[in-house]
């Protein structure tokens, strides 16, 4: 149950053109919880868990928790005009890992890097047009050491500022891609 209604549950959804290619969409289920489906795909009678935690807050509805077990951002994917200059911006400057597992079947337009346990895909095209207020914001230690650093490799950054809930910095990845660099107010225990 969601917001006072009870939903039937998502058996099968209708294979769909999207972004991908033919199989794969967003269809929404009776909660509007949105769901990535895959043709002729069928939600198993149970979900599987790696532990006993529950990711989501509803309690009162366990097809609530089939449905909508997102636990984290898995990866971000990013554009950009010149790989080889993003590779060393992110690998070198923000001390990102070029992660080898990528897929050979991929080809040579993109470059995995992990950051934590969240990943940030680079993919090669032909033109980027950053929004002026879409960004990735990462989490920071030290945010001052942070700035030091990134400025020292010759990086312009504004800030930080000091926002009550934390400091931030913003710059720019050589593809004009808005990031953040934020450091959460510390909290006493």
């Amino acid at each position: 149950m969601l917001n006072g209604k009870s939903s039937p549950p998502t058996a099968r959804a209708p294979a769909v053109e999207g972004q991908f290619g033919r199989g794969f969409g967003s269809v929404p289920d009776a909660d509007s919880c949105w769901l990535l489906t895959v043709s002729s795909y069928q939600l198993p009678a149970e979900p599987s868990r790696r532990d006993d935690t529950d990711t989501c807050q509803d309690d009162t509805d366990a097809g609530y928790h089939r449905r909508c077990m997102i636990t984290r951002i898995q990866h971000v994917a990013l554009d950009v005009t010149d790989l080889d200059e993003a590779i060393h911006f992110y690998r070198d400057v923000l001390k990102f890992k070029v992660d080898d597992q990528r897929p050979d079947a991929l080809g040579d337009t993109g470059v995995w890097l992990d950051v934590g346990d969240t990943q940030i895909h680079l993919l090669k095209t032909e033109t980027v047009s950053p929004s002026p207020g879409n960004h990735i914001a990462f989490e920071v230690r030290d945010i001052h050491a942070t700035v030091a650093h990134i400025v020292s490799a010759g990086v312009e950054v504004t800030g930080p500022f000091d926002l009550g809930a934390g400091s931030q910095a913003f710059l720019h990845d050589p593809a004009g891609n808005l990031l953040e660099m934020n450091q959460p107010t510390a909290t006493e225990p």
